[in-house]
Parts: C-alpha cells; sequence; structure tokens
C-alpha cells in the first residue's frame, strides 16, 4: 500500500496522457486495471459523479464514485476519443466489439458512440473471432509500464503496482472514517483487498457482517456417525459346541435391533388407549376438546 505522499509523488512522475487517467480512475474510482481499460463511454456518470462498471470479476456489476476532479480530463479526453471515432466510422472500421446478446439483437450498435471503449487503442487489430478490423480497447502491458517508470522515477521504495493503487484507495477511504458497507470494491468481503490491508480492524468494530465473517463456524449439529466394527473372526479349531456358542454370541450381538414400537397416543380422559395397530379417531373439528 502506498501512503497518500507516495501518491502523490507517482501521479506527478506521470507523463500526462492517457495512462495518467486510467491510474486516477484505479485510485480515485478504487478500479482494477481490465475494469478501466473496458470501461464504455455510457457507463461514465457525469451528472450524479458515478461510474457503472459492467462484468467484473466474478461476471458481477456495480457502481462506484467518479470524482469531480477527474469530470474535466475526462471530457477533454472523450473528445479526442470521438473525433477519432468518427474519423474511423469515414474510413469503415469505427465498430467495436459488443457482448455476444447485444451483437446479435442490435448489430448496428457497434459503431454507436456510447457503446464505444473510453480508452482505445492507438492501432487498429483483427479481431479474432469475427475477423473484422476494428479499434479494440488500450493494452494493458502500456499502463503497467507506465506506472513503474514513475515508481522508478518517484524513487518510491513500496512496490508500486496498478493494483497498488486500488489497495491505497480503500485503505484511505477507511482511515477517513468510511463505513465498509459503502466500499463496494467487487468480490467477496474476505478476498477483496481492503480486507487484507492494515486498517482491518475498524471494519470488524464498526460492522456486524464483518464481524460474522470473521467469527469462528458455528458447531455442526449433525449427529456423529457410528462407525460399526467388525466381528471377531471364529476359531475353526475350536470344538463343535464350542463354536455354536460362538456364532450364536456372534448373532445376538451384530444382528439388527428391532426397533421399539411407538408409544400409542391415548384418548380422552378416562378411556382406555387404543388397540396396538389401530390409530386414534381425530375430534370433530370445531368442538373444544374436554
Amino acid at each position: 500500500m502506498l501512503s497518500r505522499d507516495e501518491v502523490r509523488q507517482l501521479f506527478a512522475a506521470l507523463s500526462p496522457g492517457p495512462n495518467r487517467l486510467i491510474a486516477h480512475l484505479l485510485y480515485g474510482s478504487g478500479l482494477r486495471l481490465s475494469e478501466a481499460l473496458r470501461l464504455r463511454v455510457k457507463e461514465l456518470d457525469f451528472a450524479d459523479s458515478r461510474l457503472h462498471v459492467r462484468d467484473g470479476k466474478g461476471g458481477t456489476d456495480r457502481t462506484t464514485v467518479l470524482p469531480e476532479r477527474l469530470h474535466g480530463p475526462l471530457r477533454r479526453h472523450l473528445k479526442t476519443v470521438k473525433a477519432q471515432h468518427e474519423a474511423d466510422c469515414a474510413d469503415g472500421v469505427g465498430g467495436v466489439s459488443l457482448p455476444d446478446a447485444i451483437a446479435e439483437k442490435y448489430p448496428n450498435t457497434k459503431t454507436e458512440w456510447r457503446w464505444q471503449y473510453v480508452f482505445p487503442s492507438t492501432t487498429l487489430s483483427e479481431d479474432p473471432r469475427s475477423g473484422a478490423v476494428r479499434r479494440h480497447h488500450r493494452s494493458d502491458s502500456a499502463v503497467q509500464r507506465a506506472v513503474k517508470k514513475a515508481a522508478d522515477a518517484a524513487d518510491i521504495e513500496e512496490r508500486a503496482t496498478c493494483h497498488t493503487l486500488r489497495h491505497s484507495f480503500a485503505t484511505h477511504l477507511l482511515q477517513d472514517g468510511t463505513a465498509c458497507p459503502r466500499l463496494d470494491l467487487g468480490g467477496a468481503p474476505s478476498r477483496s483487498c481492503w480486507a487484507t490491508s492494515s486498517c482491518a480492524p475498524p471494519c470488524s468494530t464498526s460492522t456486524s457482517w464483518s464481524k460474522a465473517a470473521t467469527a469462528s463456524p458455528a458447531p455442526s449439529t449433525r449427529c456423529p456417525k457410528t462407525r460399526r466394527s467388525s466381528p471377531p473372526p471364529l476359531n475353526l479349531n475350536a470344538h463343535p459346541s464350542t463354536l455354536n456358542t460362538q456364532r450364536s454370541t456372534l448373532n445376538a450381538q451384530h444382528s439388527p435391533k428391532t426397533p421399539d414400537p411407538p408409544a400409542t397416543a391415548r384418548g380422552r380422559a378416562g378411556s382406555p388407549p387404543p388397540p396396538a395397530g389401530s390409530c386414534p379417531a381425530p375430534a370433530p373439528r370445531g368442538c373444544p376438546s374436554s
């Protein structure tokens, strides 16, 4: 995890451009690198300062914060991306890959602006599935190299990667007093990055579900299985009378026991119990019992 000063030093060492903007989203919104690269234009909600993550880890969707200080840089970046998209459409390569269900039902959606990637690649490539030439999203290796280069230039001793920014986002929010249920980072609570950070104890003392997650499991209420012991071997060299005695003893010990018959229900006061094998007559409905 990086301290606040180390995060400032890292951002100061990053060169202006898409890689720096992606790094700001990793720290400002708590995104994974893959989630930031797959962002589409329609998933940015500037009005409510929200950001929608679709098909995140585990195939889940979630909503996270979109810092207001990133509104201006993102709008300026989208203007450049839209101009590039319009040029690609004029050249006949303005399509984008879509989810299978959307692509089959709305085939013309691939050229709509709202479905385009926020961080498209700088080069065109061939889609291995369809063979169409299109612009994919930005490569993750380019962002990782930029963050590593900036960390080396800032002389940060801690291990600084793209995922470290996500750790730092959650930990700094916890240090500011943000409640754990509001940190929806995607994934199970016990596997989230903040659950293993140095600020996990405040969570366990302020929320009930985190206590349940760290508590010892309840003892099992199932009856333990009894293992039936194997019968001892017979002494075949013994006298026939002794051998018969041994057989009788073994049959009595290991033969299945006949369960006792269930207790029969009593009738009304003063009436004898019903005979074995018969069921007591039900009381008339609506009549109070005496």
